[in-house]
């Protein structure tokens, strides 16, 4: 179970809530073409959900059926309680889920504080939860039986565990968030000096702010790993590892990991840098085809690929398509052209019916196949929120993969086919690239955390040594990179080394797509629908038939013909 800090908790409780049609035709890609500037687009579910909650009367059916747990008392009036219990905590989670995407959309300080106030009211749920499954545990017979129907007694202890939270760690998680916050922060206001040139390499704001995200990544662990013995772990690394993306392995697995990414997949990034000829879209049509695949927006009305995406999802069928026509028909999705809105996109399944996400900037339809594979397993399979986040990542990544030996024969008789097939190449390469940073942040975490003890300026000697092995690959881009890991290390512990493995899990999807497309695609498929919780990353790969990211024989695939056309 993961920690509710990073992800919304699903009760074990079962809900059923009827399916809100918001009726008429689903909408269409070619109802939103635009000149460029982007697509706008609420849906109906999200347009009408008030933001309104009565935590009051959600107060009063926890403290009642609390009391009836406590007293023994009758067991129809605990579960008509627990009813209402339920009902008000899959309201809640919608509007807090609906309020964070409508902030994301526009930046509204009124939106953000709907979205503060419903998250207190949530998180004060898991404060009173854990007590109350103690209760349940202690109460009568009949009461234990109908809350814990099916349950061993050692499920019931364990499913109780999880959901300790107390008011310390309660405010532990507020200080640490609070420092993660001024984190990106600070990075965003870096990149901003950087960029105007207040900031240079290696000068005194640039030293300043790497020793400001070494002294708050030191408050982090140092509050964080109070949460960890809270919870019986060695340290917070650990914990994160475990409780917030639910690894079963621990950060120490970096340091292996690394040498894979630097022996396999750093000499196919450098092969395609040093022998691919990128002349074909260099200038004129294929340059702007490029562009518009890579950076412009699926309804763009000049390169409109809203129909390449419908055929794709077409060809892949089954779980996909009856996800991606509930999305378009009935559907939680937000598309923000507004210029305030924050660049992101994401898929948030902290509810019943996920919803999906796209700013302004990231609208491409790269992105929108990779966000839409999140979507996909989080419709598809009520077991998708306990599942690795390198699993979870590799659902969005590996749609995109395939989608990606798509092309070749959506344009196979297009005058641009060539162009497409350059793109194949791109994306691959980008994927592999994708695999190499979050390694490099994964290590220089590893190294930071082990080597707290030294002084700020024999750490960053350290940092410099880690990442002076990818200088070449980075070019005049290198000191942005070199910076760059202070802000997910500090901001998001534990987060990055999921993007390695998910990234190579990807590109050898690719690699079996391009061996046997209809065995990958029915691999894949089988892999989103993994069908219990596991915390074993190799486990889905072997069960699929996938090449797995954990395995030497997956890296030993990634030669220039399997993966490249040229």
């Amino acid at each position: 179970m993961k920690h509710l800090k990073k992800t919304l908790f699903i009760l074990s409780m079962t809900v059923v809530l009827a399916s809100c049609s918001t009726g008429g035709k689903p909408f269409d890609w070619n109802d939103v073409k635009n000149n460029g500037t982007g697509i706008s687009l609420e849906s109906p579910k999200v347009a009408r959900c008030d933001l309104n909650f009565n935590n009051d009367a959600f107060k009063n059916a926890m403290t009642k059926a609390d009391e009836i747990a406590v007293n023994k008392g009758s067991v129809y009036s605990f579960l008509g309680e627990m009813n209402k219990v339920t009902d008000y905590m899959s309201s809640l989670r919608e509007k807090l889920t609906v309020a964070r995407g409508k902030y994301q959309a526009t930046a509204d300080e009124e939106a953000n504080k709907k979205y503060d106030e419903l998250n207190e009211y949530y998180l004060s749920f898991y404060t009173w939860y854990y007590t109350f499954l103690e209760h349940v545990k202690g109460s009568s017979k009949e009461i234990y039986n109908a809350f814990f129907e099916g349950m061993s007694e050692k499920e019931v202890d364990e499913y109780i565990n999880n959901f300790l939270y107390t008011e310390e760690t309660k405010k532990l998680d507020t200080e640490i968030t609070a420092i993660e916050d001024e984190q990106e922060e600070a990075y965003n206001q870096f990149i901003l000096d950087y960029r105007n040139q207040s900031i240079r390499y290696n000068d005194s704001g640039w030293n300043k702010y790497l020793k400001d995200s070494l002294t708050r990544y030191r408050e982090v662990i140092a509050k964080g790993n109070r949460i960890a013995s809270i919870y019986g772990f060695d340290n917070y690394l650990d914990y994160v590892y475990k409780y917030y993306y639910s690894r079963n392995y621990k950060y120490d697995f970096v340091d292996e990991y690394t040498k894979l990414i630097d022996q396999y997949v750093v000499p196919m990034t450098m092969y395609y840098e040093n022998g691919v000829d990128s002349s074909v879209v260099k200038k004129g049509t294929n340059k702007k085809i490029f562009d518009a695949f890579t950076s412009g927006n699926i309804a763009n009305e000049t390169y409109f690929q809203g129909d390449l995406l419908d055929s794709y999802v077409d060809m892949m069928g089954g779980d996909m398509l009856k996800a991606y026509n509930h999305l378009k028909k009935d559907g939680y999705y937000i598309f923000s052209n507004d210029k305030n809105s924050l660049g992101t996109a994401y898929v948030s399944s902290g509810m019943d019916d996920p919803l999906i996400f796209f700013s302004k900037d990231y609208q491409n339809i790269s992105t929108i196949v990779h966000e839409f594979g999140h979507y996909n397993a989080a419709y598809n399979n009520e077991n998708n929120g306990s599942f690795p986040f390198d699993i979870e990542e590799t659902h969005s990544q590996g749609n995109e993969m395939l989608f990606n030996r798509y092309l070749s024969d959506y344009y196979k008789d297009s005058e641009n086919l060539k162009v497409y097939q350059y793109i194949q190449d791109y994306e691959v390469y980008e994927m592999l690239s994708n695999a190499i940073l979050p390694t490099a942040v994964a290590t220089v975490e590893s190294y930071i955390f082990e080597n707290l003890d030294k002084t700020d300026d024999a750490i960053l000697t350290g940092v410099n040594s880690i990442m002076a092995r990818y200088r070449a690959l980075y070019g005049d881009g290198y000191d942005m990179v070199m910076a760059y890991w202070a802000a997910p290390v500090v901001s998001a512990t534990g987060y990055y080394i999921s993007y390695s493995t998910s990234a190579v899990g990807a590109v050898a999807i690719y690699i079996q797509a391009k061996e046997d497309y209809q065995k990958a695609i029915a691999n894949y498929k089988k892999f989103v629908a993994y069908p219990e919780e596991c915390q074993d990353v190799d486990t889905f790969f072997t069960y699929s038939g996938l090449y797995s990211p954990m395995q030497e024989s997956t890296f030993q695939k990634f030669t220039h013909e399997n993966l490249y056309s040229f």
